[in-house]
This record gives structure tokens, C-alpha cells and sequence, in this order.
């Protein structure tokens, strides 16, 4: 069964609009997608036997908004991380932001406000 869940969040950005963060179950996996501008799959979250813990599996995806390459008619694809964590721990977040960020080509501070709201609303 799918459940979609679409919440309101107020993102510090500099045009100080509203980020939709859309939170989707599908079977044991979760989606977030920030105003399709991210998204998340978590999965993991049954394995997690303890209340001191919240190891998870998570791929990042952003749509790659790069001109198409000439003669392929593709843009060459998403950007993607894929990284297992400990969400409780702030080391492991501190990592993953720092990667994500890379990858995804995008400001460390957005991940961190994406990781605080799945945080959030995974616990």
C-alpha cells in the first residue's frame, strides 16, 4: 500500500519561498522529493532493532539540468550518491551532506535541512 504524504516547509533560501516535501511509502522503502528538485530512497528502516540507532541506506538523485550532449540526445542522466549511514549520529551526517553535496552539485546547507526533515519524519 502507497501513502502519500505532501508537507509544507519553510526553506531558508534567498528568494524565500516554500519547499514541498513529498513523503511516499513504498513497501519497506521511503521517498521524499523536495519540490522535484531532490529526491531520497531510504531504505533500511526494518533492520533497525534499537532505539539508539537509525542505520539506513539512502540515494540521493538530482535531475541533471546540464545542456544535452551534442549527437545523443540525452543529458547525460541524473546525479546521484548512494551512501548507508547512521542518521542518529552526527559524524555520519556530517559525511554524507559533505558527499551529497558534492555529487548533487548543490549547497551543503539544503541537504543539511533535507537530512533534518527525513530525520524528522523518519523517527
Amino acid at each position: 500500500m502507497n501513502q502519500i504524504i505532501a508537507l509544507p516547509v519553510r526553506a531558508n533560501t534567498n528568494n524565500n519561498t516554500n519547499t514541498d516535501v513529498t513523503v511516499e511509502t513504498r513497501g519497506d522503502e521511503v521517498h521524499f522529493s523536495f519540490g522535484g528538485e531532490r529526491t531520497y530512497r531510504i531504505r533500511g528502516l526494518d533492520k533497525n532493532h534499537s532505539s539508539q540507532q537509525l542505520k539506513v541506506n539512502i540515494l540521493s538523485v538530482r535531475p541533471d539540468a546540464s545542456p544535452k550532449k551534442k549527437g545523443t540526445g540525452s543529458n547525460g542522466g541524473d546525479l546521484v550518491h548512494l551512501d548507508t549511514l547512521d542518521l542518529y549520529k552526527a559524524r555520519s551526517r556530517t559525511s554524507f551532506i559533505k558527499a551529497t553535496a558534492g555529487e548533487l552539485y548543490t549547497d551543503p546547507q539544503i541537504i543539511k535541512r533535507d537530512i533534518g526533515t527525513m530525520l524528522l519524519k523518519l523517527e
